[in-house]
């Protein structure tokens, strides 16, 4: 529609995300997570809460050095950064480009294309606002080739397919992610 939406998230769906993510990704003390999200985006709160959940550190990324992708490896190498969550297209060509110190990096927005490991762990994160930035989520475990899926629900949820009017189709059918 061209018009803004707010979406309210509330303590009772993130406190799952949080607990879900830092048990998954053993989130700790030591994790030093970047932060390119704009605050206003839904993929800032796995970036702010669950690193600060677990008791780890949260590195905000200026305007200017969130469009500088050599000063941000850069930055990232410096202070040993250990996650990020970014924009598919941006993760990619990071993952292309640049040896990364990373431990992991969930890409999510756009789909995914071909992916090399290049010895980190790769996601495609997948899900609306309105569940909490993070429904489903895959694991590149080796090169991933043509469609890459949006995984598993996250624990604690289900994933269904269904039809126009919200009937439950069979499995392998093509219809609406519910």
């Amino acid at each position: 529609t061209g018009k803004p939406k707010g979406v309210m998230v509330q303590q009772k769906s993130l406190i799952p995300l949080v607990l879900w993510y830092n048990t998954k990704f053993a989130e700790s003390a030591g994790t030093r997570h970047l932060v390119h999200s704009s605050f206003s985006f839904d993929a800032s709160l796995i970036e702010f809460v669950c690193p600060l959940g677990a008791g780890g550190e949260v590195h905000i990324l200026s305007e200017q050095m969130r469009y500088d992708v050599p000063g941000m490896v850069q930055y990232m190498h410096d202070k040993q950064i250990t996650a990020m969550v970014v924009s598919t297209q941006l993760g990619a060509e990071l993952i292309h480009n640049y040896e990364l110190p990373l431990e992991h990096i969930i890409l999510a927005g756009e789909k995914m294309p071909v992916m090399d490991k290049k010895g980190l762990r790769i996601f495609n994160g997948y899900g609306p606002t309105e569940f909490t930035v993070c429904s489903a989520y895959y694991e590149v475990v080796e090169r991933a080739l043509g469609d890459v899926p949006i995984g598993r629900p996250v624990p604690n949820s289900q994933s269904f397919i269904c039809d126009g009017q919200g009937h439950l189709w069979p499995q392998k059918a093509t219809g609406e992610l519910c």
